[in-house]
């Protein structure tokens, strides 16, 4: 099953990319394909970052310590890049706060239309002996709708 992780990215520090790495090492320990819009950047170069890389006991995980856009970098272009990833992927993964993040509602929303599997991601919390969660959700019309300022219907 190919997953697109979708969360908040401009509003976070180092642009979220933390977090979108996390989740995805977890998915991928899990042997789900991943698509993410941070790893997406770094290899189209929109991106600079500055991180290490930690071995763990599944393997390794990069840490970053800087992320900065790059003058190529664009909003309206990422947005269009990413719908088309969210189009065709089996399912999205909500990584905490999306429903805050504009990009991410949207990218919710495409999901919805396209009929995609829906899921949550929680975070592990090592200091409390917790691991990361995967959670499959069914996604509730009237929270979409309430998300955009946008009608919404499903194509019959």
């Amino acid at each position: 099953m190919i997953l697109y992780l979708a969360g908040p990215m401009r509003a976070m520090p180092n642009y979220g990319f933390q977090v979108f790495e996390d989740a995805k090492q977890y998915l991928l320990h899990r042997d789900f394909q991943v698509v993410s819009p941070h790893d997406i950047d770094i290899n189209e170069h929109r991106v600079k970052i500055a991180c290490r890389v930690e071995g763990t006991a599944n393997g390794y995980r990069r840490v970053f310590e800087d992320v900065e856009l790059s003058p190529t970098f664009s909003m309206a272009w990422a947005m269009r890049r990413d719908l088309t990833e969210v189009a065709a992927c089996d399912g999205i993964v909500l990584l905490p706060g999306w429903r805050g993040s504009v990009g991410a509602t949207r990218e919710a929303v495409v999901a919805y239309w396209c009929g995609l599997r829906f899921f949550e991601y929680t975070p592990a919390i090592p200091e409390h002996h917790q691991s990361g969660r995967l959670t499959a959700i069914v996604p509730d019309e009237l929270t979409l709708i309430g998300l955009l300022p946008l009608p919404l219907a499903k194509a019959a």
